[in-house]
C-alpha cells in the first residue's frame, strides 16, 4: 500500500500516520495550513521522519497480525542510584516532559507489567505502573524493527557497560492511560530504541531493558527495568475414570501426570524464634500513616524463607500485632554479591556484620493482605534486601532484612520492614512431582506422594499433583461401592388357580431359574430345591428372572394377582418384569404353576363365498360352545356380505377354567385394483397409466372415458386420474393416480445465494443450501437460454405466489417486465427462512402450476454459529447507492471467524434429522459517519453481530447531500468506505 497526500502544515508541524490493523485503504485526516508538503505511506516498518515543510515524510506501517509467543518476562524496577541521572531512585519509568527539566518523575512497575517477544521479531510491553502518589497507568507498547547489532545511547549511564548479546527494537509506538487520558509513547529520535541485554536495566550482570522515549507522556523520558523469565506451567493430571463396583474388597485408584516443568532449586531456611537486641521477637513492622507506633510490631505465627538458583527469594508469613492479622508474600529478585547503592543496612545494635559475604536482592515486589485494612502492594525502599551474618539488623547472627514501601489498601499502612533470624540452609530436593489424594472433606488418603491408593468407601477422591516450582494440577474420580444383596423365593403349584400362595399349596423342586441383566445378558442359573426355594446373590442393578423346565401339562398361573409377597411374578412364558435392586434384599420373586387346559378346539366350514351365499360352520373339541353370534350350538349358518371373522369359545367342563376361543374367517371376494403409484413427468412429456388387479371379465372405465387397462396421458399441469372396475358379481373397486407435472406451464426455478455465488448469475435447480445472513434470489424461467436476461421473457401479465417456509406469502402480479413477477428474493436469511418454498403461478391463458424449491441449512461454508465463515475483517458492501438522508443504510461486514469448526462436520455426524446446535460467537461493532473534514456526523450506532458474514442497518439522520466516510470498528478491527448521500 502506498498513499501520497498533499497538505499544507504549519512550519515545524510533525505529521503522524498510523495504520490500524490491516485495513486498506488507510484513512488519513490532516488539518494543514500555509505551505505545501508531501506525505508518503508505505507498508513495511514503522519509521517516522520529519524534515522541512517541503520534504517528504516517510512512514512505514507494520502488519499487526498476532504471531506466536516466544518468550515472556516479568518487568521489575531498576535502580538509578550511582548512575548519571539527576533523580536517583527505584522504578521502571523516569519521566520528563522536556529535557530541560532537572528531575525525573518516577513510576514503579506493577505486578502485571510484562514484556512478551513474538516469533516475527516483534514484542509488546503491557500492564500497569504506579507513580509517586499512587496513580495507576495502563501501558500498551508495540516494539518492532528488531536488530541484534549496534550501539546504544547514553553508555555512561550503565555502571558496568552492556553485555555483547543484545536485542534492539529500533521502532516502537504505544500509549499509557492515566486518569482517563491517553498519552502517546513514541520514538524521540531516529537512533533511539529499546535494548534488551545483561546490564540494560542498570543492574550489572542482570538481564534487563532500557529505552529513551518521546511523545505526549514525556519528551525526555527514560525506561529501565529488570527482566525475569516467566515459567509457563504445562501440567495436567488424570485420576482415571469414575468407578462403580459391587465388591467386598478395596479398589485401586491410580493417577497419571502429564507435562514436565523444570524446577528452580535452592535453599529452605528455618526462620528462628530469636529475641531481638531489645528483647522482643517480632519479625514484621508496618508503619501506620498517622504515626502511631504502638501497632507496628507483628509477631509471626507461621513463616517460611526460601532462596532459588534463578536469583530470586521468597518470604511468606502469617503475623499479628494483637489488633490486625496480615498475610505476607514477598518476592525478591536480582540476586547479587555486589552491594547496590545505599546498601547494606547497618546494624541497630552494633553487632558484627560480615558485609563482604552479604547477598543482596535489589528488586522487591509483593503483597500484604490485612484483615482490617485490605490488600497492600510492597516495593523495595532504600537499601536492598540483604542476607548474611548481621544482615538481620535487629539481632546478632545469620539473618535477613529489608525495608519496603506500601501502597493500596485503605492507606492505613505506608511502609514496613522485615527482620528475620535464619537457621542453616536445607537444600531443596528436586522432586519432579508429588501426589496427594484427599476426600471432599479435606482428609488426606494414603501416604504423601502416592500415585496409587486403595479405598474401601464410596465418595469423590481428589488427587493434587505439585511440581517443585509450585505448578499444580488437580483431578477427581468418583467411587461408588456397594455390597451384594439376596433375591429369590419360591415356586409352587397353584392348585386352585387363584394366582396366590395358599397355605395348603406345596413347592415344586427341579424348576430351572435363570438370572438376566436388563441388557439380556445371562448372569447366573440355579434349580429350586428344599420345597421350591431358590436364591441369587446380586449387586444393585436392574434384572429379570426366567423360570423354565416345568412339568409336562403345566404352565404358569396369573401374574401379579395380589400382594407381591404371595402372588406369582412370572408371565405365561415364565419371565418376570424387570426389577431394580438398590440397597435391600428382595425375597418376593415367585412363580406359580397350574395344570394346563388340553382341549384342541377347531372350526370347519366354507371359508370363501360370494355375496348372498350361505356357509355352515361346525365347531369341535369341547362339550360346550358360545359363538360370537350368540348361538350356543356346535353348528351355525352365516351369510356375510363382506369378509367376516366369526369366533367361538370352546369349553371342557372337566378342567377348571378350561376354555379356548377359536376364530374362523369367511371371505367374501371383492374387486381389489391398483392404479399404480403417482407419476412425475416434465412439462411436455407423456406417461402411460395402467390399472392392475382386474380380471379379463371385469369392466374398466377411466375418468377420461377410456375403458382399456392402460391409457396414455400428457397433462400440462398436475392432474389426478381415477379408474373404476366392476366384477361379474357386481363388486366395485375404485383407485386414482396423480400425474405431477414438473415445470408446469414450462416454468422452472433458478437461484443464486449471495455472497457465495457470482453476482448476477443464476443457477437452475430445485434445491440448494445457505448460511444465516445470506441473501436468496429466485428466478422462474421457461427457456434456459433466457436465464439472466431480464427482458427476454415477459411475465408482467402472470401472477406468481411464493409461500415461505414459516408461512409468509408473497404475491407478485403487477410488476413490469423488469424486475418481473417471476423474480423473488429473501434477504438476510434467518433460521426460520430455511425449508420448502412453495411456488405457484397462473398464466394469462389460465395455465396454472406449482413447484417446490428447497433451501437447506447449512452449506459447507457455514461456521458453527450458522453464519458464513470469514477469514478477514472488512466492510464488503454498502447500499443503497446513493443513500437517502433520513433513510436506512445496509452494510455487509466480514468479521474474522478464525479456525472455528464448520457446521458441515457436525451435520455429517448428525443422525437425528434436527438442525445442528449453533454456537453463538457475538462480536460488537460500532458504526460512525464522518464528513471529509474528519468530523463525526450523527451518532455512533452499536450492533452485536455473529462472527462471519453479517449485515447491520445504520439509520441515517437528516444531512446535506454529499460524500461521506462510513466507518465500522470493533475491539479487534476497523474499516471504512466512502458513500454518497442525496
Amino acid at each position: 500500500m502506498s498513499t501520497k497526500l498533499l497538505c499544507t502544515p504549519k512550519t515545524g508541524t510533525t505529521l503522524f500516520l498510523r495504520r490500524i490493523g490491516s485495513l486498506i485503504p488507510v484513512l488519513i485526516i490532516l488539518i494543514c495550513f500555509c505551505i505545501p508538503a508531501h506525505l508518503q505511506a508505505a507498508e513495511g516498518g514503522n519509521t517516522l521522519h520529519s524534515e522541512s515543510n517541503t520534504d517528504p515524510v516517510s512512514v512505514n506501517i507494520p502488519n499487526f497480525d498476532t504471531p506466536a509467543l516466544v518468550r515472556s518476562f516479568r518487568i521489575t524496577d531498576a535502580s538509578t542510584e550511582g548512575g548519571c541521572f539527576p533523580t536517583p531512585g527505584s522504578g521502571v519509568i523516569f519521566q520528563k516532559q522536556s529535557c530541560q527539566e532537572n528531575a525525573h518523575y518516577i513510576w514503579r512497575a506493577g505486578a502485571d507489567l510484562l514484556l512478551n517477544e513474538y516469533a516475527d521479531q516483534t514484542a509488546t510491553i503491557t500492564g500497569t505502573v504506579i507513580d509517586e502518589i499512587g496513580r495507576i497507568g495502563q501501558v500498551n507498547i508495540a516494539l518492532f524493527d528488531y536488530n541484534d547489532q549496534g550501539n546504544t545511547w547514553n553508555k555512561q549511564c550503565y555502571l558496568d557497560g552492556i553485555a555483547d548479546l543484545r536485542s534492539f527494537y529500533r521502532g516502537f509506538s504505544g500509549t499509557i492511560l492515566v486518569d482517563g487520558a491517553v498519552l502517546s509513547i513514541e520514538v524521540k529520535k531516529s537512533e533511539q530504541h529499546y535494548i534488551l541485554a545483561d546490564g540494560a536495566g542498570l543492574q550489572p550482570g542482570q538481564f534487563g531493558f532500557g529505552a529513551w522515549t518521546g511523545g505526549s507522556f514525556g519528551e525526555c523520558t527514560e525506561w529501565f527495568g529488570t527482566l525475569t523469565p516467566i515459567i509457563d506451567c504445562d501440567l495436567t493430571v488424570d485420576a482415571g475414570e469414575d468407578i462403580e463396583e459391587c465388591v467386598t474388597e478395596n479398589v485401586e485408584l491410580t493417577a497419571s501426570q502429564m507435562g514436565n516443568v523444570p524446577c528452580a532449586t535452592g535453599c529452605t531456611y528455618t526462620v528462628l524464634d530469636t529475641a531481638k537486641c531489645s528483647g522482643t521477637s517480632e519479625e514484621v513492622y508496618l508503619f501506620v500513616s498517622n504515626g502511631n507506633t504502638a501497632e507496628r510490631k507483628f509477631q509471626a505465627s507461621s513463616q517460611n524463607f526460601e532462596t532459588f538458583d534463578d536469583g530470586t527469594a521468597r518470604y511468606t508469613a502469617t503475623a499479628s500485632n494483637g489488633i490486625d492479622v496480615i498475610e505476607v508474600n514477598m518476592l525478591y529478585s536480582g540476586r547479587t554479591d555486589v552491594a547496590p547503592a545505599n546498601s547494606p543496612k547497618t546494624h541497630s545494635c552494633e553487632a558484627d556484620q560480615e558485609i563482604s559475604d552479604f547477598i543482596y536482592y535489589p528488586t522487591q515486589e509483593g503483597t500484604i493482605v490485612s484483615q482490617n485494612h485490605g490488600t497492600f502492594y510492597a516495593t523495595e525502599m532504600g537499601p536492598s534486601f540483604q542476607i548474611g551474618i548481621g544482615a538481620d539488623v535487629e539481632r546478632s547472627g545469620f539473618g535477613a532484612s529489608g525495608w519496603f514501601d506500601l501502597s493500596g489498601g485503605d492507606g492505613y499502612y505506608s511502609r514496613g520492614d522485615v527482620n528475620i533470624p535464619l537457621g542453616v540452609c536445607e537444600t531443596q530436593e528436586v522432586d519432579e512431582v508429588s501426589f496427594v489424594w484427599s476426600t471432599t472433606d479435606g482428609n488426606i488418603v494414603g501416604n504423601a506422594n502416592q500415585e496409587t491408593i486403595e479405598v474401601s468407601t464410596s465418595g469423590t477422591y481428589t488427587v493434587t499433583v505439585t511440581t517443585c516450582n509450585g505448578c499444580e494440577a488437580t483431578d477427581e474420580v468418583t467411587v461408588t461401592l456397594s455390597e451384594k444383596l439376596s433375591i429369590g423365593d419360591f415356586v409352587w403349584e397353584d392348585t386352585n388357580n387363584n394366582g396366590l400362595q395358599d397355605e395348603d399349596e406345596l413347592g415344586v423342586d427341579g424348576i430351572s431359574v435363570t438370572l438376566y441383566g436388563s441388557d439380556e445378558s445371562l448372569l447366573n442359573s440355579t434349580e429350586t430345591t428344599n420345597g421350591g426355594a431358590y436364591s441369587f446373590e446380586v449387586c444393585p442393578g436392574e434384572y429379570y428372572v426366567v423360570f423354565d423346565n416345568v412339568p409336562v401339562g403345566f404352565g404358569f398361573t396369573e401374574a401379579n394377582a395380589a400382594n407381591d409377597t404371595l402372588d406369582s411374578d412370572a408371565d405365561e412364558n415364565g419371565r418376570t418384569v424387570n426389577f431394580i435392586i438398590t440397597d435391600t434384599d428382595n425375597p418376593t420373586i415367585d412363580a406359580g404353576l397350574v395344570q394346563l387346559c388340553t382341549i384342541d378346539p377347531a372350526v370347519d366350514g366354507d371359508d370363501e363365498i360370494c355375496a348372498g351365499e350361505v356357509s355352515t360352520l361346525v365347531a369341535t373339541g369341547g362339550d360346550s360352545y358360545l359363538w360370537s353370534t350368540g348361538e350356543t350350538t356346535a353348528s351355525i349358518q352365516v351369510a356375510p356380505t363382506a369378509t367376516t371373522i366369526y369366533t367361538v369359545v370352546v369349553s371342557d367342563s372337566s378342567t377348571l377354567d378350561c376354555s379356548e376361543e377359536v376364530a374362523f374367517t369367511v371371505v367374501v371376494p371383492s374387486v381389489n385394483i391398483d392404479a399404480g403409484p403417482d407419476v412425475n413427468i416434465t412439462f411436455g412429456d407423456s406417461t402411460t397409466l395402467t390399472v392392475t388387479g382386474a380380471d379379463a371379465s371385469d369392466s374398466i372405465i377411466w375418468s377420461t372415458g377410456e375403458t382399456s387397462t392402460s391409457i396414455v396421458v400428457a397433462p400440462e399441469v398436475t392432474t389426478t386420474y381415477s379408474v373404476t372396475v366392476v366384477n361379474a358379481l357386481g363388486c366395485i373397486d375404485e383407485d386414482s393416480v396423480t400425474v405431477n407435472v414438473k415445470d408446469e406451464c414450462g416454468i422452472k426455478p433458478a437461484f443464486k445465494i449471495l455472497p457465495r455465488d457470482q453476482p448476477g448469475v443464476y443457477v437452475p435447480g430445485y434445491e440448494t443450501a445457505a448460511c444465516i445472513g445470506d441473501d436468496l434470489y429466485l428466478w422462474m424461467y421457461a427457456d434456459i437460454a433466457n436465464l439472466n436476461d431480464g427482458l427476454a421473457e415477459d411475465y408482467s401479465d402472470w401472477s406468481f405466489t411464493y409461500e415461505l417456509p414459516h408461512g409468509a406469502v408473497i404475491v407478485q402480479d403487477n410488476l413490469p417486465i423488469w424486475p418481473g413477477n417471476q423474480r423473488a428474493e429473501k434477504l438476510d436469511l434467518k433460521l426460520e427462512d430455511f425449508g420448502d418454498y412453495k411456488i405457484s403461478w397462473v398464466s394469462p391463458t389460465g395455465c396454472t402450476g406449482t413447484t417446490v424449491f428447497t433451501l437447506n441449512f447449512p452449506d459447507e461454508g457455514c461456521g458453527d454459529n450458522g453464519t458464513r465463515i470469514s477469514d478477514i475483517f472488512s466492510i464488503d458492501a454498502v447500499y443503497p447507492v446513493p443513500a437517502t438522508a433520513g433513510g436506512e443504510l445496509t452494510l455487509e461486514v466480514s468479521t474474522k471467524s478464525g479456525s472455528i469448526n464448520t457446521l458441515a462436520s457436525k451435520t455429517a455426524l448428525n443422525t437425528t434429522g434436527k438442525t445442528p446446535e449453533l454456537v453463538s460467537r457475538k462480536e460488537t461493532v460500532r458504526v460512525s459517519l464522518y464528513n471529509f473534514d474528519g468530523r463525526q456526523v450523527g451518532s455512533t450506532q452499536t450492533f452485536d453481530v455473529e462472527q462471519g458474514k453479517a449485515k447491520v442497518y445504520y439509520q441515517l439522520g437528516t444531512m446535506a447531500t454529499g460524500h461521506y466516510i462510513i466507518k465500522v470498528e470493533s475491539d479487534l478491527w476497523t474499516d471504512s468506505k466512502q458513500i454518497s448521500i442525496k
